[in-house]
């Protein structure tokens, strides 16, 4: 068993591998790896080979412990193997604590993009060391809980099987004078950001750096493997969606909408119009991301805005295997599971209470001064 990093020169090899599994992912995907490290994030590509022949691969990202030099693992919705092959988990794990020694990582996480009724992956993980996490979701990896639609259908009955609310929004769509192109350009991905911003204050979350973004149009929609659709009225930009494809999959990474037009629901006809660009690229599935639930689903739905607009396409959940730990450090490792479920969640609304405020107070406008 050779288990070796492999380098751009095997990127085609890399992505075929992974991109014919069954249970291949985005994340795992070369280019992906490129754009996580947009900010000089470490990251390592791991294959395994047995008789010449690829048998697996692990996207691994080195992510620090600041402000220690202490970091972890994280293999997003990977590895991609067979988890029944014992032989390879071991060999990849026995490179990965070669690894962490040298990073100081004191744990690997992995993610595996499997059914949670899938037990072999559970009982492969298991019997090696690993820990299974009893959470449904993480604030700084990847959700468990997802949405798909199956593409198989024709339109028509992708169509029909949605809600009647968001094929009427679609079908009256061209009747307000409403626009939709495809945006390129440094400009176009700008604009999007700024619409990305206006969202995540309006709805509380952290929105990442724009050269995160520029990373993914370079990747993925300048190499014709992503798309960018923005919705103008009167040539100002109020909605936006940005979707990729790997293989014969596709994901909607990011959609936003601006405060003002948020009425006239544009992002169900820019929805519409990804999944129709997936299909004819010969996608079988429409990734839609995390539920923005807890699993099972509550039966009040529709205090779920996030779940309940996904779920309207059409979209079935899917509830994954979730978060595998294999600790170097045990010391180490529980200190941060603790801050990991008492600190972080804290962290995180402080950050986007910081940057809400920030944002206000740049649109604020100048006081006038007093008249004489």
């Amino acid at each position: 068993m050779l288990v070796k990093e492999i380098t751009a020169e095997d990127r085609k090899y890399w992505n075929d591998f992974i991109s014919d599994h069954q249970h291949g992912h985005l994340y795992q995907s070369y280019e992906w790896g490129e754009v996580l490290s947009y900010d000089g994030t470490k990251v390592f590509r791991l294959s395994a080979e047995r008789g010449g022949r690829l048998c697996a691969t692990m996207l691994l990202v080195k992510r620090r412990l600041r402000p220690t030099n202490l970091s972890y693992f994280y293999a997003p919705s990977g590895p991609i193997l067979d988890f029944a092959d014992r032989q390879v988990l071991t060999a990849l794990l026995e490179k990965i604590r070669c690894l962490a020694r040298l990073h100081h990582a004191v744990f690997l996480r992995v993610d595996p993009d499997y059914p949670n009724e899938d037990q072999n992956v559970r009982t492969s993980l298991l019997n090696l060391g690993f820990i299974n996490l009893p959470r449904n979701w993480s604030y700084h990896n990847y959700p468990r809980i997802v949405m798909r639609l199956d593409l198989a259908r024709d339109e028509e009955t992708l169509l029909r099987q949605m809600r009647r609310k968001h094929r009427q929004h679609i079908r009256v769509f061209d009747s307000r004078e409403i626009t939709i192109d495809a945006g390129i350009h440094e400009e176009n991905l700008f604009e999007f950001c700024q619409l990305l911003q206006q969202v995540g204050n309006r709805k509380g979350f952290v929105v990442r750096e724009h050269h995160y973004f520029h990373q993914v149009m370079d990747q993925f929609v300048r190499r014709g493997n992503g798309r960018l659709l923005l919705a103008r009225q009167e040539k100002e930009a109020i909605a936006g969606v940005l979707s990729v494809t790997f293989g014969n999959k596709s994901w909607y990474l990011y959609g936003a909408s601006n405060n003002q037009q948020r009425h006239v629901h544009p992002n169900e006809r820019l929805q519409w119009e990804m999944i129709k660009w997936a299909k004819s690229r010969g996608c079988i599935s429409y990734d839609f991301g995390g539920t923005g639930t807890d699993y099972p689903v509550p039966d009040d739905s529709e205090r779920h805005p996030l779940y309940h607009y996904k779920m309207g396409f059409g979209a079935s959940v899917m509830y994954l295997t979730g978060y595998y730990d294999y600790v170097f450090a045990p010391m180490l490792y529980r200190g941060f599971r603790l801050l990991e479920d008492k600190v972080l969640p804290w962290l995180v609304r402080s950050i986007v209470q910081c940057q809400t405020l920030k944002t206000w107070n740049k649109s604020r406008p100048e006081p006038r001064e007093a008249s004489q």
